[in-house]
């Protein structure tokens, strides 16, 4: 994630999200790899959502309210620190916020990951939210800076064999399905570790959230995201 898209459409959508699952898996505790990342690009802003309550406050009222007040229209308001401060988590959710250095080596992103495992090992629930989604076949063993922008397959790996792990992923053009069936082909070897890939993926404000996690784990969790695709008419379901 880059701090300067923090309140965004996305973001609401995204806390939204988190909100409902923390709010059905009340015994679960939330963590969150916010994979910080900044750069000069720019997937432009959507932040016209705040000025829009009849539309948009129905989905977590409590959440636009505090988004609002909170004023990220002005860009020095966009800090981790601010949005991790807001009365919108859970109680004692954990937050890994350490930025993926610029020209970071595999060995040094490696010891990134290893780090981000261990402050976030007592959690139940995970968000990881890397600047793009997951790993795509372009990179190769050579690509180290394109490499902080996405989710490893190991890292993806390590967090989804022990953790109901929910990530981002912006949408490809192409339809939402055939991306969400190329994202499992991708992933079909997951499947021998016992980590259920095929749970329903939600669409909103035009990104997918992936939901993986232990077979042991995963008892409710479609009835749980399919409840949420029902809070709003922007947010559909990916079966």
């Amino acid at each position: 994630m880059q701090e300067k898209y923090i309140g965004d459409e996305r973001d609401y959508v995204k806390y939204a999200l988190l909100r409902h699952l923390a709010e059905q898996m009340p015994e679960a505790k939330l963590g969150v790899n916010w994979y910080r990342f900044e750069t000069n690009e720019n997937h432009g802003e959507k932040r016209g959502y705040l000025d829009n309550a009849k539309k948009w406050r129905g989905l977590d009222a409590k959440l636009f309210d505090a988004l609002k007040a909170a004023d990220f229209q002005s860009k020095e308001n966009r800090k981790l620190s601010n949005i991790e401060k807001l009365d919108i988590w859970p109680k004692n959710t954990i937050f890994y916020d350490v930025s993926i250095p610029e020209g970071m080596t595999k060995i040094g992103l490696g010891e990134w990951h290893r780090r981000a495992k261990a402050e976030l090992d007592q959690t139940d629930l995970l968000f990881l939210d890397p600047n793009t989604g997951g790993k795509i076949r372009t990179i190769g063993k050579s690509a180290d800076v394109d490499a902080r922008k996405y989710i490893l397959d190991t890292e993806l790996f390590d967090y989804a064999r022990e953790k109901i792990t929910v990530f981002f992923q912006y949408r490809w053009r192409c339809s939402p399905q055939e991306q969400v069936n190329r994202r499992r082909q991708w992933y079909e070897r997951l499947k021998r570790h016992e980590i259920r890939i095929d749970l329903p993926v939600i669409l909103g404000s035009n990104v997918l959230f992936f939901t993986f996690a232990p077979k042991a784990k995963a008892e409710g969790l479609s009835e749980c995201l399919s409840g949420f695709s029902m809070k709003h008419e922007e947010i559909k379901l990916i079966s």
